[in-house]
């Protein structure tokens, strides 16, 4: 028994050398022709391997490629998919004795990914000739369990100086990233992910810093707390909460932002913001919650700045087809006429007035609103005026307070609320 063991042992040894040596044994261009073949076979479109490929197997497999090419097929305007100047990975390799894939590191470096849509729907990341249905071809993204079937290990993954670019002509979208530098663990899809990193967003600098409990509790539609951070020269935005259970992405999340320049934050999104070209800068906190199809937010501090005024808002508030708010709001206005046209208001006699200053305590609701503690003071050219008290609007007006006015010229404030009182040109001012 004791000469078999030795004998098993000896024999072991000698496979641990031959493992060791067995790369070393075969050429390089071996390795290359292989990948480029399997590749170009799995991609349908070419793929090429350049510089030497370095394999090792003892006690991980390490490959290491240099420069990778991948083509775009035809009817692209770019000719390559993706290219990057170096490639390596680390496979652990006992795992696979028992047909798990770990990959213990993955590093790309200077990678490029040319992402395109054509005017007739077409685009260039459809790999391979197609025998199932895939997930995304089953409808819009849902979380409902049908990524359940993948479960990469990856020990550390590493983005050296990246770039990617998106190119929609269909709806003549462009973005672009660039300089991107990220990494991450992800021992399984079932364990927290922490993703940190920095990147060019269309010319603008940013960091980024996420973490998710699960990724896969998340794509089955299961409550996936999460924090997640950027910051930019002009924006600070952080939140934490969590993705709320269900197939539709719904969120529950204390939010904090600070933007100095709301006009560089507008260039970024790919969608219009009404209205927000009138605002410079903008802080906001609370909690914000999103059901799929309404914004609830409570105990929300939101402060905006523009030209032509401050305004800000305390309280919760419901945005849907039917708004419902609660809170008090202050506004002041320096150039009340301007801030009405940029909001597209036509409101007879706004011309007349200059400033207004209020706050008030508001509630508001789908048949109209009432606000109380009402402290209102208007100036303008010819009157001054200030309010005191309460109102409520819904279909009719109703107030109830002390207003004190003063008038220079009735007789121009009358016209030009296009009112036509004869006797008027005789009153000189009103008090």
């Amino acid at each position: 028994m004791k000469k078999v063991l030795i004998g098993l042992g000896i024999l072991l040894v000698l496979l641990l050398i031959g493992l060791v040596a067995l790369p070393s044994l075969i050429p390089s261009s071996v390795y290359k022709e292989k990948i480029e073949t399997q590749l170009s076979r799995e991609l349908a479109r070419d793929v090429r391997v350049q510089g030497d490929v370095k394999l090792s197997i003892f006690p991980v497999i390490k490959a290491n490629a240099g420069r990778v090419e991948i083509d775009n097929p035809e009817g692209f305007s770019q000719p390559r998919f993706a290219e990057m100047d170096a490639m390596s990975a680390r496979v652990k390799l006992l795992p696979l004795l028992s047909k798990r894939v770990e990959i213990a590191s993955f590093t790309l470096k200077n990678p490029s990914i040319s992402l395109e849509k054509t005017a007739g729907g077409a685009t260039n990341w459809s790999f391979g000739e197609k025998t199932e249905v895939e997930p995304e071809e089953q409808g819009p993204f849902k979380r409902d369990g049908r990524y359940n079937q993948i479960d990469p290990k990856i020990g550390n993954f590493t983005l050296e100086n990246g770039s990617v670019s998106y190119a929609d002509r269909q709806s003549n979208t462009d973005i672009s990233l660039r300089e991107v530098n990220v990494s991450f663990e992800l021992p399984s899809l079932s364990d927290p992910i922490g993703i940190e990193g920095s990147l060019i967003y269309n010319d603008t600098p940013a960091t980024i810093a996420l973490n998710l409990n699960s990724i896969r509790a998340f794509l089955d539609g299961q409550e996936a707390p999460i924090t997640l951070g950027l910051k930019t020269d002009f924006a600070d935005i952080s939140a934490k909460g969590r993705f709320l259970a269900g197939q539709d992405i719904t969120f529950d999340l204390d939010a904090d932002g600070d933007v100095s320049d709301m006009a560089k934050l507008i260039a970024l999104s790919p969608i219009e913001i009404p209205y927000a070209d009138i605002v410079n800068t903008a802080k906001l906190s609370g909690n914000y919650n999103y059901d799929g199809t309404v914004l609830k937010a409570k105990d929300a501090d939101i402060t905006a700045t523009g030209n032509d005024f401050t305004g800000s808002f305390k309280g919760s508030a419901t945005l849907s087809d039917a708004p419902v708010f609660d809170g008090q709001v202050k506004l002041d206005a320096k150039n009340v006429a301007g801030l009405a046209k940029k909001l597209g208001q036509d409101i007879k006699g706004v011309s007349l007035l200059q400033t207004l200053k209020v706050s008030a305590d508001l509630s508001g609701r789908e048949s109209g609103f009432a606000a109380s503690n009402i402290n209102a003071d208007v100036k303008g050219d010819g009157l001054e005026g200030t309010y005191v008290g309460t109102g409520a609007f819904g279909e009719t007006l109703s107030t109830n307070g002390k207003f004190a006015t003063s008038l220079v010229s009735v007789a121009d404030i009358l016209t030009a609320l296009d009112i036509d009182v004869p006797q008027a040109k005789a009153i000189k001012n009103l008090q």
